[in-house]
């Protein structure tokens, strides 16, 4: 009887002491290491970054990252009411304004990107001064009437006003002036154009006047 009972207890000890390493094992075998798949970053830059103007073909170029896969598709849209899915696109606003450009990529997971936008801004096209003159050589200083051309182009408006300065303190609002130098001497002669929008172009030429024989 008190064999049995010895038997008993040491089995019972056995069992305890099993059953504590079943309980280790399984709960060590339930610790998995989960990693969360990264979204990417969407971003891009473009040329011509200053300068824009309604006749401007703008270059955009994709530089989104993806730390853990591969980017797979681009939604852009231009602030105007048009879009575009290329990786790399180009576009040309007509109207003048700020233009919101928004890029959202997705990854290779179907992960989409938070949204990347940078404002730009166009401007009406300025007018183009250009000018001739006439004699360009042998000018002489209290002798030769110079006969200047005006010779721009308008951009988005017609030219409206014209500002000449000779470089000997004389100026001309007239289109197309004439003007005697009275010193020898190099001068800048600069044209200023405006237009109907108020944008405005130079020219500038330096012009050589030589002394009386």
């Amino acid at each position: 009887m008190g064999r049995n009972n010895s038997n008993n207890m040491k089995a019972g000890v056995i069992a305890i002491v099993v059953c504590a390493i079943l309980i280790a094992v399984s709960f060590s075998g339930c610790v998995q290491e989960q990693v969360a798949n990264k979204i990417p970053v969407a971003s891009f830059t473009y040329t011509p970054m200053e300068n824009i103007y309604t006749d401007t073909e703008i270059a955009f170029t994709d530089t989104s990252t993806d730390d853990d896969g591969t980017i797979a598709s681009w939604s852009w849209t231009f602030g105007d009411d048009t879009t575009s899915t290329e990786q790399n696109p180009t576009h040309v606003y007509t109207t003048v304004g700020e233009y919101a450009v928004t890029l959202i990529v997705t990854d290779n997971d179907g992960n989409a990107s938070e949204p990347y936008t940078a404002t730009i801004t166009v401007s009406f096209v300025p007018p183009t001064a250009d000018y001739t003159y006439d004699p360009m050589v042998n000018i002489t200083a209290n002798v030769t009437m110079i006969t200047f051309t005006d010779t721009s182009t308008a951009g988005d408006a017609n030219i409206t006003s014209w500002m000449w300065d000779f470089g000997d303190d004389m100026n001309s609002t007239e289109q197309n002036p004439t003007h005697l130098y009275t010193v020898a001497g190099d001068y800048t002669v600069t044209l200023t154009v405006t237009d109907a929008n108020g944008e405005v172009g130079t020219k500038s030429v330096t012009i050589t006047v030589e002394e009386a024989a």
